[in-house]
């Protein structure tokens, strides 16, 4: 799929051209709620620990990497594919990670 496409894809589901920071901020902090939430199901008697802690793992990754391609958006990457570059290389980098 082009580019161009895609940012149209995007615009139509919106309603209006996206703003790659703040498709970002925004996925940043509904992952932020989703913590929470998982937090507050914590407290429940029948909830595995070992499952909440991967739940968990997996809505950090997703909040620190979509703020930190927020904050790249911030520092010169102004259009969505920019943005989705930048994205990828942070998820490459999470996973050279020991």
């Amino acid at each position: 799929m082009k580019t161009s496409q895609l940012n149209q894809k995007i615009a139509k589901l919106t309603g209006r051209q996206a703003a790659p920071y703040g498709v970002f901020a925004t996925a940043a902090a509904l992952a932020g709620r989703a913590i929470a939430a998982a937090v507050e199901l914590g407290d429940a008697p029948s909830i595995d620990r070992r499952e909440l802690a991967l739940v968990l793992e997996f809505w950090h990754r997703v909040r620190d990497f979509n703020g930190a391609g927020a904050l790249a958006l911030m520092g010169g990457n102004q259009t969505l594919p920019e943005a989705l570059v930048t994205f990828q290389l942070l998820q490459k980098h999470a996973r050279r990670r020991p």
